[in-house]
């Protein structure tokens, strides 16, 4: 006979808890900003559920967990006067404009359009967009890539090909990643940062003012072009995840989360922040911002929640092996779920207010005689299926 799946205790009392949860907002994923800030573009909104950013010269903004855009900082050419809507899911900003993805797949402009660099391309079939100073990317679903805008320099003449993954813009050049992990290069090269490094193992790319950086699939960096101000003097190491190229700076998120800059620092603007969980970087030209998340709130809704408890036992690393990422329940950065990300998780779990919460170690025993339960379940049902 086939085996029962009966809910335990354990699963009854998380659903309670959970009917007490979800109004009451954590410190969710945060903007954190630094350097230059002449025009307040590094005076960030306080919000806590964003899941993007994107930072122009002297303006940024930022994707919340609703998939609404904020913008704030210089907005003379209404740059930072963001679009309405609930449907965004990607932005990218330039020197005076900004570009956003919708969900359908469709592109949206704003800002200055001097060279045509807002006059988005018609169509559904796109997955990334990317600025440079006054030009325009965008990478489509079948691995091509268009450009429009300002095209002194062949900054938009992209190469041909469907094999294209990652784009970057810098101030008069670009940049692409290829399936198969080499780089592509095109547009104003007076310093080589157009010039692409050889080599099959690239993963991310960022282009800065007249430098670019690319990071490798064993984590360590490379930069090239232009280096009046140590930009390209990437710091050593195979320990890095993520990379960001300012005006004349560069930023990297590191394996265990922190946050490392280098090159100009005329503005403070690699004055990096102290602390661990930043799960994006964004450059300016001379400022930079991060996005700081909280332990336990997986989908970056402002929330340690239910939600988020399922990701972490749907990912638990004794149920399902692989390496995990932090939308997967890996809060503590060790590409594992296990206790100490439930013990994150049961710290920062978020109640209504004036609720009668239970103490974070009751919340631990709790998800613990969860996962013990999907475990049983797991063995019983691969004893039916032996059967």
């Amino acid at each position: 006979m086939r085996p029962r799946m009966v809910l335990g205790r354990g699963v009854v009392w998380i659903l309670t808890l959970t009917l007490l949860a979800a109004v009451h907002p954590a410190a969710g994923d945060l903007i954190v900003a630094w350097g230059w800030n002449n025009r307040g573009q590094i005076d960030s909104p306080g919000e806590n559920n964003f899941t993007a950013i994107a930072a122009g010269w002297y303006h940024s903004l930022g994707l919340n967990a609703s998939s609404e855009l904020d913008g704030w900082g210089y907005d003379f050419y209404n740059q930072a006067s963001v679009p309405p809507g609930a449907d965004f899911t990607a932005i990218a900003a330039g020197e005076r404009h900004s570009l956003a993805l919708r969900a359908d797949g469709s592109l949206a402009g704003w800002g200055d359009n001097g060279d045509g660099q807002t006059d988005v391309p018609p169509g559904d079939d796109y997955a990334a967009v990317a600025t440079g100073a006054f030009h325009s990317l965008a990478l489509k679903t079948d691995g091509s890539i268009v450009g429009w805008g300002r095209n002194g320099d062949r900054q938009i003449d992209v190469p041909p090909g469907y094999d294209f993954v990652a784009i970057a813009g810098g101030s008069k050049h670009s940049l692409a990643l290829r399936a198969n992990g080499t780089l592509a290069g095109w547009g104003h090269d007076g310093w080589q940062q157009a010039s692409v490094p050889a080599g099959d193992d690239y993963v991310a790319i960022a282009a800065g003012f007249y430098h670019s950086l690319a990071l490798k699939a064993d984590g360590s960096l490379i930069g090239w072009g232009d280096n009046a101000q140590g930009q390209i003097n990437v710091p050593p190491g195979t320990i890095y995840t993520a990379i960001a190229a300012g005006g004349l700076h560069g930023l990297a998120i590191k394996d265990d989360a922190t946050l490392i800059g280098w090159g100009s620092d005329g503005e403070g603007q690699i004055n990096v922040p102290g602390g661990t969980d930043y799960l994006a970087i964004a450059t300016g030209g001379f400022h930079s911002l991060a996005l700081k998340g909280t332990p336990g709130d997986a989908n970056h809704d402002g929330l340690v929640d239910i939600i988020d408890l399922t990701a972490l036992s749907a990912n638990w690393s004794a149920l399902s092996p692989g390496p995990k990422r932090w939308e997967d329940g890996d809060f503590t950065h060790e590409k594992i779920v296990d206790i100490l990300d439930l013990t994150a998780l049961a710290a920062n779990w978020t109640f209504a207010p004036g609720s009668d919460a239970p103490e974070p170690a009751t919340l631990i025993l709790l998800v613990a005689g969860t996962i013990v339960l999907l475990r049983r379940r797991k063995r019983r049902a691969a004893a039916y299926r032996r059967q």
